[in-house]
């Protein structure tokens, strides 16, 4: 069986501890949970294998306080399309995306989250953002940087490790959020509470 594309739509991803509310790899990489149900992203970041195409619609990921990002892209194709992040913390953003992945952002909504590497989208050296169309963001912040967009880290830099961190900041396009379900301090969702974790892999045949 060849598993390469995923898409979830209308879910609410709450209060989830750990790598990723959503970790996108490939499943060649062998990795063991620790007891305490840790992901270790060390063989996951050290490949060089290609990953899924998984595309987000009408989803809500809030609360969450993550080690890495709230959705992990690791090394594949990944579209957030109409989507709600607020009050997250993940190292990497709510948005991360190395490894040689890409991303599509459109009409998606970023409040009050909070990373430590730069932008609440990260994009590592050699990963690329594709398409930034009328996204928005307010209150969030980022550890040491004033860039809370997208960032785009520059070639050589090492923003998520201790090496150094250099790029560039691009602003989000929008001035007010595009979602009808938003009402600023009010978060608006009929979806329900799901709070399993979701791990996109490609498989290959079996």
């Amino acid at each position: 069986m060849m598993c390469t594309d995923v898409s979830f739509a209308y879910h609410f991803r709450q209060s989830h501890l750990g790598v990723s509310a959503v970790l996108i790899h490939n499943a060649d990489v062998e990795f063991q949970p620790s007891p305490d149900r840790i992901i270790d992203m060390s063989p996951i970041l050290g490949s060089s294998a290609n990953a899924m195409s998984v595309e987000v619609t009408d989803c809500h990921f809030g609360y969450n306080k993550l080690s890495f990002g709230t959705i992990s892209n690791v090394g594949g194709t990944l579209t957030v399309y109409r989507s709600l992040f607020n009050d997250n913390f993940a190292k990497a953003g709510d948005v991360a995306v190395t490894n040689g992945g890409n991303c599509k952002v459109q009409e998606t909504c970023f409040d009050s989250s909070s990373s430590m590497a730069p932008g609440t989208i990260f994009i590592e050296s050699g990963s690329m953002i594709t398409v930034n169309t009328n996204n928005f963001g307010i209150n969030n912040s980022a550890t040491g940087s004033e860039c809370t967009a997208v960032f785009q880290e520059a070639v050589g830099a090492d923003c998520l490790g201790e090496l150094g961190c250099d790029g560039t900041c691009i602003d989000f396009q929008s001035n007010t959020c595009p979602l009808a379900s938003y009402k600023g301090e009010e978060i608006v969702s009929e979806s329900p509470n799901e709070r399993t974790p979701v791990v996109a892999s490609k498989f290959g045949d079996e």
